[in-house]
């Protein structure tokens, strides 16, 4: 992790509050910043936070955000959101925030809670290399949409290998992932449903 990345960062910026930042449901006289249009706007700005102190090709995947939304910020004020930067632990890192418009001192308090700096995929895609060279075994875990499917994926195109995949869940069974037999009563015989290892 970079030296620079520490507790005490922040950010802040303003956003003026346009109508695709608005909930649409309840008329145009009554337009406001949509509460997911505010958690994007949030994580935007811890984003641009961490991409400005962690190395190159290195990103960062939101885990958990603890948001109210106090107050309404109608189609044309302005928003000011802050981001502060209150614990690094490894590649975890945890934010504080808040926002506040031209109407309200508070808008929003919250916490975002941890944010994953994810490591770099040339790192990955050697540790993954290095196990297949040496005829060893690889459990990739993180957070979703960090490509580790795309990794396996692509290794096996490349070297001509047979792709599967195995999603565990609490109710996964042995023989989801080796296969099981199958009774076909019509003709009297078992037949063997391979599974994806």
């Amino acid at each position: 992790m970079s030296e620079t990345l520490q507790a005490g960062l922040s950010l802040t910026r303003k956003y003026d509050i346009d109508a695709a930042r608005t909930i649409a449901f309840m008329g145009d006289e009554c337009r406001v910043y949509s509460t997911p249009a505010l958690l994007y706007d949030i994580e935007v700005c811890c984003r641009d936070l961490l991409l400005e102190h962690i190395g190159e090709g290195k990103d960062s995947v939101g885990t958990r955000v603890e948001l109210d939304h106090v107050g309404a910020t109608l189609l044309g004020m302005w928003i000011e959101i802050t981001v502060k930067l209150v614990e690094v632990n490894g590649p975890a890192v945890v934010f504080e925030f808040s926002a506040r418009d031209a109407l309200a001192a508070a808008l929003i308090r919250g916490r975002a809670l941890p944010d994953v700096v994810a490591a770099s995929q040339e790192e990955l895609i050697d540790q993954v290399l290095c196990a297949f060279l040496t005829g060893g075994h690889v459990l990739i875990e993180g957070v979703p949409g960090l490509g580790k499917t795309l990794l396996v994926l692509a290794l096996s195109r490349a070297i001509g290998g047979r792709f599967a995949r195995v999603q565990f869940t609490p109710d996964l069974m042995p023989s989801d992932v080796t296969g099981h037999s199958i009774y076909n009563p019509q003709t009297g015989e078992w037949s063997v449903r391979k599974g994806p290892a």
